[in-house]
């Protein structure tokens, strides 16, 4: 065979290849890859004061000056007809996309097992948390001069709650069969644990009252 036929041949085997691996590799992206994003919609909400995540949903809350719920979603993606819905103070937010929300004068939140929450720089002088099931995560980044005074924390069902901040001057858990972290210096720390309920904190307190069963346990620094 002539050497000018072996390099044609070799040459073409190697574009055959190369389209081969192009198209092999654009349809494994094509499976795999969820989709494009697109955007966020944006939703102007009236007042509320309370927010209850539903089952499975992903909520992303931030204090602010208006209420808007920012909806985000991906090309080609089917918008569920019931995303939220608003009766008298409470916002209820539901599964099918994530979900960002910018609030004010917010003293209440609820998971009722979501996926996942977030919370950053809600700080009223009352907060109220109570989560079944799902991970719940606060984070403060405020100045001093805006912060939590009383926390009150109910977790159960497996929930994972973590409390970041600076300073709340006094903080109570009520954890049955859940796992809450403290990342904040406190003065007071009330909790009653119970059925392997487990407490962790890891930054200084003044006073200290636990109430537990023999399965549960807390904590400075556990992992």
């Amino acid at each position: 065979m002539k050497k000018s036929n072996i390099i044609i041949i070799a040459f073409s085997l190697f574009l055959i290849g190369g389209m081969l691996t192009l198209f092999i590799d654009s349809k494994y992206h094509i499976d795999e890859r969820p989709g494009v994003f697109t955007k966020n919609k944006d939703v102007i909400l009236p007042p509320f004061s309370v927010i209850v995540a539903e089952k499975n949903s992903d909520l992303h809350v931030e204090q602010s000056d208006s209420n808007k719920l920012s909806i985000e979603y991906f090309k080609d993606s089917i918008i569920p007809s019931k995303l939220y819905a608003i009766k008298g103070d409470t916002l209820y937010v539901y599964s099918g996309l994530r979900l960002f929300l910018k609030c004010k004068n917010v003293n209440t939140i609820i998971g009722r097992k979501h996926f996942c929450m977030g919370i950053t720089n809600v700080a009223p002088k009352d907060l109220k948390i109570d989560m079944s099931d799902g991970n719940f995560y606060y984070y403060n980044t405020d100045s001093i001069a805006k912060r939590v005074t009383n926390l009150s924390v109910v977790a159960k069902d497996s929930a994972f709650v973590e409390i970041n901040d600076r300073l709340i001057e006094n903080i109570s858990v009520n954890s049955d069969s859940a796992r809450v972290k403290i990342e904040t210096t406190t003065k007071n720390i009330t909790a009653k644990l119970k059925n392997k309920a487990i407490l962790n904190f890891n930054n200084n307190f003044q006073n200290l009252t636990v109430e537990k069963d023999q399965k549960s346990c807390y904590g400075i620094g556990m992992d």
